[in-house]
């Protein structure tokens, strides 16, 4: 059964569904939404991701600071590597015969901590895949030590330095007493 209508003596037929062109505009119009709301939740998973690594390695940089500072400060011996790759960074002895050196480890900077009596204590403290480490002693008095840090710029969102160079963290202690004192 088929309703007509009569309009200005013509019959027409009513309708009752869509077009195809009206299904095909919609569905494109569906698959240009979809296509932008998946670029927008790829962009803001990629932003948290680098987010979360950067408050990472900012913690952690911050404990590897808090840490170097109170060995350096603490230490009645000191023992730098100079340019040889084979020994440890720093060796530090502290007042309660405490030994601890710093060394390059394949991932970042291992710290490692023997207490005279007890078994020997790793702390991995700094990981930066291709970081580069090295200890710089002032030639000068006071005797200031300066752990830098040269790692890769994964962050330069908003900076003037574009992404892939590399950056220098310097951070310094002076040697059996803190900044503080000084």
């Amino acid at each position: 059964m088929v309703n007509l209508q009569l309009r200005s003596g013509v019959a027409t037929r009513r309708r009752r569904g869509w077009t195809l062109i009206e299904m095909l505009v919609t569905i494109s119009v569906m698959a240009s939404i979809t296509g932008i709301a998946i670029k927008i939740l790829t962009t803001l998973l990629r932003a948290e991701r680098n987010g979360i690594e950067h408050v990472t390695r900012l913690t952690t940089v911050s404990r590897l600071s808090r840490q170097f500072r109170a060995d350096v400060r603490a230490a009645t011996e000191l023992q730098l590597s100079g340019d040889n790759p084979q020994q440890p960074l720093l060796r530090v002895t502290s007042e309660d015969q405490r030994q601890i050196q710093y060394e390059i480890h394949p991932q970042g900077l291992l710290r490692t901590e023997k207490r005279p009596g007890q078994p020997l204590t790793v702390t991995d403290l700094l990981r930066f895949k291709n970081g580069r480490f090295r200890i710089v002693e002032s030639p000068a008095p006071p005797r200031l030590l300066t752990l830098v840090i040269e790692t890769p710029d994964t962050f330069a969102i908003g900076t003037k330095q574009p992404a892939g160079d590399s950056r220098e963290l310097h951070i310094e202690a002076l040697v059996g007493r803190d900044f503080r004192d000084h």
